[in-house]
């Protein structure tokens, strides 16, 4: 329907297409001026993508920043080469020596180093996804923060090599030697590590799956207690059996705090008592314990009843001729009369023994 577009439409439609073309000028421009305003870099790069490189007819330090995509540098002698920034993914570096080389944040995915010499080298941030280290030796190399995702470590030296904060997931570490390497912080769920010396190797903080394990002469060396194990593997498996320490030493724990606590309450009653005795010493009392004092035994009196049984209505009177002590001296009378209503009774002592008889008024 171009026909039937305004002037005023047309112009809008250029002056559009001119912006999008200078967008997209501006994000490729954009990686190019910062790796040229990048000081390490040299002006001009070298460009060997998918050739065979001739080290001979180059400075070390003139592969830095340089596109070397696919190249061929097999069994070169590139010790101490400066491959900062390259782009060397896919490339084939089969036992070349690069001790002490300069491999800071290239990109080596998917390249094949099998057997390369790495003693010493720095590949601190570079990228390596899928890229092949089986068999090198990397002893004491830097591969701290480095992304290398499905990477292969097959048999590899890389005793204290350092993996801080490096990214390993899926990486195969089969039979690799990272005796007293660093993980320190390190993501290694879903990594390889059958047959891993891991002896003194520092894994805190770093991220492993649950029961992952190296293994030396079918022994275990590092055990990994869970996904995100904080200790160091020293060697040994002492580290699995620490939960079971815990469990047995919390009822210890309780028995310690309630005997304490017992002690500490028996400490503070007798402190009480001492004060205040102490308080009542300075008051001017003594303090005088409570002692019981029964109180006198008072036998219960007996009363003689007489053997001569009482019969109703009978009276007894007595004889006014009996004084005391006449008869023998066997037998004392002496009348009481004691008054209960309209009966009166008499208490009759004879011989010791006491009667009572009743005698209506």
């Amino acid at each position: 329907m171009r026909g039937f577009d305004t002037p005023r439409a047309a112009r809008w439609r250029r002056w559009s297409l001119g912006a999008a073309a200078l967008a997209a000028a501006a994000v490729w421009a954009v990686p190019a001026a910062a790796q040229a305003a990048d000081p390490k870099c040299p002006a001009h790069p070298v460009h060997l993508a998918g050739k065979t490189v001739d080290p001979t007819t180059r400075n070390p330090e003139q592969y830095a920043c340089g596109d070397l995509h696919g190249a061929h540098l097999d069994g070169l002698d590139l010790v101490g080469y400066d491959f900062y920034k390259a782009n060397l993914s896919h490339a084939t570096l089969r036992s070349t020596r690069l001790i002490q080389a300069n491999l800071t944040d290239a990109v080596l995915d998917g390249a094949n180093l099998t057997s390369a010499e790495l003693v010493q080298a720095h590949l601190t941030g570079a990228k390596m996804s899928g890229a092949i280290f089986d068999g090198v030796d990397a002893g004491q190399a830097h591969f701290d923060n480095v992304t290398a995702s499905g990477a292969s470590f097959r048999g590899a030296q890389l005793g204290q090599t350092d993996f801080t904060k490096a990214t390993l997931t899926g990486a195969d570490l089969t039979d690799a030697d990272l005796t007293q390497a660093d993980l320190t912080n390190a993501d290694l769920r879903s990594a390889k590590l059958d047959g891993a010396r891991m002896i003194q190797a520092t894994t805190t903080g770093a991220r492993l799956d649950q029961g992952a394990t190296g293994t030396t002469n079918g022994g275990t060396d590092g055990g990994v207690a869970g996904p995100a194990d904080i200790h160091s593997v020293t060697g040994s498996d002492f580290l699995r059996f620490l939960p079971l320490g815990f469990g047995l030493l919390i009822p210890l724990v309780v028995v310690v705090v309630v005997v304490s606590s017992t002690r500490s309450a028996r400490r503070r009653a007798m402190a009480g008592v001492v004060r205040d005795v102490r308080a009542q010493q300075s008051a001017g009392t003594a303090y005088t314990p409570t002692q019981y004092t029964p109180p006198p035994y008072t036998p219960t009196p007996t009363v003689s009843m007489p053997t001569e049984a009482y019969r109703p209505g009978s009276s007894y009177t007595p004889d006014p001729t009996y004084r005391p002590g006449s008869g023998g001296g066997e037998s004392t009378w002496r009348p009481t009369e004691l008054s209960h209503g309209d009966e009166a009774y008499h208490v009759i002592e004879e011989g010791g023994r006491r009667g009572l008889f009743r005698r209506r008024r």
